[in-house]
């Protein structure tokens, strides 16, 4: 997109997915999802997203860089949304979101826009400027998913201008620690695995567990065994 930063495809791909699905999850390559046992569903209810819900999106994590407090606001002085992790439902309303939202740096609907097409944080400060605003008439056509449940991860305060202290409960998003990233991918894998074996172990009792009887007082030893 000439004249664009990168970032700026995220409601191009949004609004043309969303003519072939009802929902569309889009997180970073800097995001993982933590808890995959989780239904999408049950976090849909936690966060509140509704038949009337068109976007829903984290509040970012409060920022002082360069010695403004206020880095992580918009010039209203709210915390800005960040779009590294966006719910999208397919609704009329979604797609006149997306239509201002995608012509935002163009400046004809909103003159100051422009600047956001290549100035930090591009897309993501545009929708938070103007977007928000204009496009939320019901309260709940906009839900704000809460920082700690999909924006940080552990250690992310180690960073001082980090003032925030969200950890990602459902999806961490490394906007920093990039590396932290596979970890995480690591950790919700082993958490995944542990959790079929438990099942497994515990779902098939008679045919991995072998009681033995030690003697005397001691109690029975149970020992674990494997088939091929």
């Amino acid at each position: 997109m000439e004249g664009m930063h990168n970032t700026w495809v995220k409601p191009h791909v949004l609004h043309a997915l969303l003519q072939k699905y009802k929902f569309v999850i889009f997180i970073d390559a800097d995001a993982t999802i933590q808890h995959l046992e989780v239904p999408v569903e049950w976090l849909f209810n936690r966060w509140g997203i509704t038949p009337e819900t068109s976007i829903a999106m984290p509040l970012d994590t409060r920022q002082t860089l360069n010695g403004d407090e206020h880095a992580s606001e918009d010039s209203r002085g709210k915390l800005v949304l960040n779009t590294g992790v966006v719910v999208a439902q397919s609704l009329p309303h979604t797609f006149e979101m997306l239509d201002a939202w995608k012509e935002c740096p163009t400046g004809v609907r909103y003159p100051d826009c422009k600047r956001w097409a290549e100035e930090w944080s591009h897309e993501q400060k545009a929708f938070s400027e103007y977007i928000r605003y204009d496009f939320n008439p019901n309260g709940t056509n906009i839900v704000e998913i809460a920082c700690n449940d999909a924006m940080g991860y552990p250690g992310i305060s180690e960073h001082t201008w980090i003032t925030s202290k969200c950890t990602g409960q459902f999806i961490r998003h490394h906007t920093i620690d990039k590396q932290r990233t596979k970890q995480s991918t690591e950790a919700a894998m082993m958490q995944s695995l542990t959790d079929l074996l438990h099942q497994e172990l515990h779902g098939k009792r008679d045919r991995y567990f072998v009681k033995e009887n030690a003697g005397g007082n001691e109690p029975d030893l149970i020992t674990l065994t494997t088939s091929r």
